[in-house]
């Protein structure tokens, strides 16, 4: 009889420790489920947290806070998109610029910039979540950079 009780008594216990605290159980209205990608695109303010490029034939790599091969200090670049289609951007000298935006394909996988009126750029196999943008970008006709762009803190 005794082993049954501790039998019971140990699965009792499992039972209200593996089913009994969920902390987030109640609460799910901070979870970005239902956003389109402009409103995650346009909810925060971006800054680049690592890139892969590859510019003529010469590889750099740049990871917040880490390593940097590319030679330019990345940490002040930001973009901020406005629901609007308008936008700004700080360049790594901490220069700000304005720029228009748009999706350019059906599928939102690209997107569309015009700096100041003058620097086009596209942003192709575009992937936005509520903490990552990714996207990759040609320069030139010989170069590429992939970006995951972080919200800023």
């Amino acid at each position: 009889m005794k082993r049954f009780q501790k039998i019971l008594a140990v699965t009792t216990f499992a039972v209200v420790l593996f089913t009994g605290c969920n902390k987030d159980d109640d609460n799910d209205n901070n979870d970005p489920v239902n956003l389109t990608n402009k409103e995650l695109l346009t909810a925060k303010t971006w800054q680049v947290g690592e890139t892969y490029q590859n510019l003529s034939g010469t590889r750099t790599h740049y990871l917040k806070g880490s390593e940097n091969t590319s030679g330019v200090n990345m940490g002040a670049l930001r973009l901020k998109f406005n629901t609007d289609g308008s936008g700004s951007h700080t360049d790594v000298n901490g220069t700000n610029y304005t720029f228009t935006w748009a999706f350019s394909s059906a599928d939102e996988s690209t997107i569309h910039l015009i700096i100041e009126g003058n620097i086009i750029i596209d942003w192709y196999f575009v992937d936005i979540e509520s903490d990552v943008v990714v996207q990759s970008t040609n320069v030139s006709t010989n170069g590429l950079i992939t970006a995951k762009w972080i919200p800023v803190p």
